[in-house]
């Protein structure tokens, strides 16, 4: 629905700019009216119209869409990112310069009919405004739930001591910065801009690179994990909660966090990347390269919760056709509300899916990250498997 208010608010936008407007108030006989009552009256019946026809437009609109899902080509033609509302600030500040030059411009070229120009200028800006910015997201109810069924607080892990110091011909100097905001469901809600320094080991980041990348089997995702518990994540894991001490974050926020550190490598796919079909890497190749594909954001992710004290999987994601995607998925309590989760087949214990993926999506403070719980529009049908790490 989002989309049928935007496009209809476009639409409406339109016809109030274009000779549209002058034929619909010949047509009804707004033009020759005198003094300011008739004005007046014109100007609300005029917005009137105004107004059914937005609605109109608004059904006809919501009707193809739902013809599109229904012949499941919604998805297909690429529509589905329009289904995501329009937040933040910058709406108000666009439309509100936007509603003062509308009502300059009704005022100035209206021919006298300066009350009918104005009205019509600020119903047209108003409504454009509402369909855009819609109404804010509701919070996530799982942000609010803490604890999960961990020992409170979890263990502060400590960094792996290196065998011994590296020397500064070995060192790769990483800064990983992003944002993360606390209230997603608040509008406006500031983004709180988060870094970590961690100096990176040359020699062990080419040792990985060695190492053989393919898969026979999709658990064999997991070992790119469990294998790949470097210095240099111990180190990200130990900075990851100090923030969360450090701002008072309860360990649904924790969790989030990590995912939004993840959401800040670039997307790259692995032909372009490496030029193989598929190539897994380890967490420090994506620290390193500052970029990867989908198992590769996951993996950095799990790689960050499992040193936090987190029991993780990762999700394998299959549609039936085409290349298929990954996530990860953290254990919770049973009665998590509103979120999406997986039940492990042989503990019985629910995991929340946890999405990680982005092109660098966490690097905009103004960008929706994805949360514990939620899942993609495109990937609630797809055919889900959990894959342990070790």
């Amino acid at each position: 629905m989002r989309f049928a208010r935007i496009a209809a608010a476009l639409i409406l936008l339109g016809a109030v700019l274009t000779p549209a407007k002058y034929t619909l108030r010949y047509l009804w006989g707004v033009s020759g009216r005198e003094g300011i009552f008739e004005s007046l009256l014109a100007g609300l019946t005029y917005l009137f119209i105004l107004m059914s026809s937005y609605a109109v437009l608004a059904a006809v609109l919501w009707l193809a869409r739902r013809l599109l899902v229904f012949a499941d080509a919604w998805v297909g033609l690429g529509f589905a990112d329009m289904d995501v509302g329009v937040h933040g600030r910058w709406p108000y500040r666009w439309f509100l310069l936007l509603g003062i030059m509308l009502v300059v411009g009704a005022a100035l070229g209206s021919h006298g009919e300066w009350l009918n120009g104005l009205v019509e200028a600020l119903a047209a800006s108003t409504a454009v405004l509402l369909a855009l910015v819609g109404q804010p997201p509701l919070p996530n109810p799982i942000d609010e739930y803490d604890p999960l069924p961990f020992p409170s607080p979890v263990p502060i892990p400590e960094p792996t001591p290196m065998p011994q110091p590296p020397s500064p011909l070995d060192l790769i100097p990483l800064t990983m910065s992003w944002f993360f905001r606390k209230e997603p469901g608040v509008l406006g809600s500031p983004a709180t801009g988060y870094e970590i320094r961690v100096q990176a080991s040359k020699s062990r980041y080419e040792m990985l690179l060695s190492r053989d990348h393919s898969v026979r089997a999709v658990g064999d995702y997991g070992r790119f994990v469990r294998d790949g518990l470097t210095p240099e994540i111990d180190e990200t894991a130990h900075q990851l909660r100090q923030i969360t001490e450090r701002d008072g974050l309860h360990t649904i926020s924790e969790i989030n966090n990590v995912l939004a550190l993840a959401q800040r490598f670039r997307y790259a796919l692995d032909h372009e990347d490496k030029g193989v079909p598929e190539y897994p890497k380890y967490p420090l190749e994506t620290m390193v390269e500052d970029r990867g594909d989908c198992e590769d954001h996951a993996i950095v992710a799990a790689a960050c919760l499992v040193r936090l004290g987190y029991e993780v999987r990762l999700v394998s994601l299959e549609y039936g056709s085409g290349p298929g995607h990954m996530a990860l998925a953290v254990a919770g309590a049973d009665d998590l509300p509103d979120a999406f989760a997986l039940r492990d087949p042989l503990s019985g214990q629910k995991f929340y899916y946890c999405e990680a993926t982005t092109d660098a999506g966490s690097r905009d403070p103004h960008a929706v990250a994805f949360r514990m719980g939620e899942v993609p529009e495109r990937d609630r049908r797809a055919k889900m498997e959990l894959i342990l790490l070790s």
